[in-house]
């Protein structure tokens, strides 16, 4: 059970941070955007906007080399893949390769729309791939356009960067990475720490049920106490005095007694004789000896025995079926009160009793057919509070007893007792 809690516990957590994990890849893409158009923003403001004069723009060598020092001086970096400025008309006015310089191509189409919003534009790819110049432009590059606002020509111009876009990934993917680990480690901690409460509130609850099993079976013991030194005051005082009293009209009389008072006489202590057998076998019974205890079938086979001879008895036991000692109790004094009902309520000619073992554990089953009951509506009636009494008892000793039962369609009681 407290695997099964923690397979489901990491499988959502896996899937919580998977979900975060593209989440963020898709913002921090947003935001490579975003810081991109800053950066070249920046480089605008800071010298294009300045640089950009017209000795540049009608192509004097020494201006472009100026132009050139200084770009490579503090704008080109690792991830600078190229650079670039552009006349409305397509012609380049600079470029890192300065090849291109001079030469007119169709103007891409985030410069025009630099050039017709004012605002920086930038795109991930080869959104101009079929303008093949300059060269730069692949789907590993991100292209920026951003307008010089003011210059000094008074020429609208667009400054174009092209920036390699892993170079750009990887600050994002190592913040991707840090999250991912962080998100792992408090997973683990928190598996961690679930599985520890799980465990000790498994072990708590595994005690708890063996204390209860433990009072339950102390109860029990208590009780047999007090039934046996009740079966003992019986025992050594009505059943002796009853004894007696038998032995006492067996025994001849002095002097003469007709034939008609023998008879008579020896017919009353025949039924002090049955009365005294019925009272030792329920004083058996309200203290079973040592060897029912220990073995249940004898135990059983001695209850079916003491039934009224009118009842159909029999007994059926698994050879394998073997009943934790701390049990036997619970299994004799289910099977009493089952027989009890039997003999008392159900009026049953026959009755079954069944001693099996299963996949559950151990099963005794005592099955009549007699006039039956209504467990919902008869179960607190006079004769049926042992059941519920005893079903009470069997569910706080962790066992499990079912009773089946209608009207005219006789009973069946059901005690599974775990191994």
């Amino acid at each position: 059970m407290v695997l099964l809690v923690l397979l489901a516990s990491l499988l959502v957590i896996v899937s919580i941070g998977a979900l975060h994990v593209w989440v963020m890849q898709t913002k921090l893409r947003e935001h490579e955007l975003q810081r991109a158009e800053a950066d070249v923003k920046h480089q605008v403001e800071l010298y294009i906007e300045h640089g950009a004069d017209a000795a540049l723009l009608a192509g004097d060598p020494d201006a472009i080399a100026a132009f050139d020092a200084r770009m490579y001086e503090d704008f080109v970096r690792t991830n600078t893949v190229g650079l670039a400025l552009w006349r409305p008309d397509g012609t380049v006015v600079y470029a890192l390769d300065q090849s291109y310089i001079g030469k007119v191509y169709p103007l891409p189409n985030g410069a025009s729309a630099a050039l017709a919003t004012g605002v920086e534009q930038s795109q991930i790819g080869g959104g101009d791939a079929a303008n093949a110049a300059p060269g730069w432009r692949s789907d590993s590059a991100i292209e920026v356009f951003a307008p010089l606002r003011s210059n000094r020509t008074g020429i609208p111009l667009v400054w174009e960067v092209g920036l390699r876009r892993e170079e750009l990934s990887k600050q994002a993917d190592r913040l991707v990475v840090s999250v991912a680990l962080l998100l792992g480690l408090g997973a683990g901690i928190l598996l961690l720490a679930q599985g520890l409460l799980s465990f000790a509130l498994v072990r708590r609850n595994d005690r708890e049920r063996e204390y209860r099993r433990w009072l339950t079976q102390r109860v029990s013991e208590m009780a047999a106490v007090e039934r046996r030194q009740i079966a003992a005051d019986l025992h050594d005082g009505v059943v002796q005095e009853l004894a007696g009293i038998a032995l006492d009209l067996e025994a001849p009389l002095p002097g003469m007694e007709s034939a008609i008072e023998k008879s008579e006489r020896k017919a009353f202590a025949a039924r002090v004789r049955d009365a005294v057998a019925t009272l030792r076998g329920q004083t058996a019974e309200l203290y079973p000896t040592a060897a029912a205890l220990i073995d249940v079938p004898t135990a059983l086979q001695s209850m079916l025995d003491r039934m009224p001879r009118g009842i159909e008895k029999h007994l059926e036991v698994d050879p394998d079926a073997d009943i934790e000692p701390g049990y036997r109790w619970l299994v004799f004094r289910v099977a009493q009160e089952a027989l009890r009902n039997v003999t008392q309520h159900s009026k049953a000619p026959r009755v079954n009793v069944a001693l099996r073992r299963t996949e559950v554990g151990t099963v005794l089953t005592v099955t009549d057919n007699g006039r039956g009951f209504s467990p919902e509506t008869d179960a607190v009636e006079p004769g049926h509070m042992g059941l519920s009494l005893m079903s009470d008892t069997a569910t706080a000793a962790g066992a499990h007893l079912t009773i089946r039962s209608a009207k005219g369609e006789g009973t069946t009681i059901r005690l599974e007792v775990p191994e």
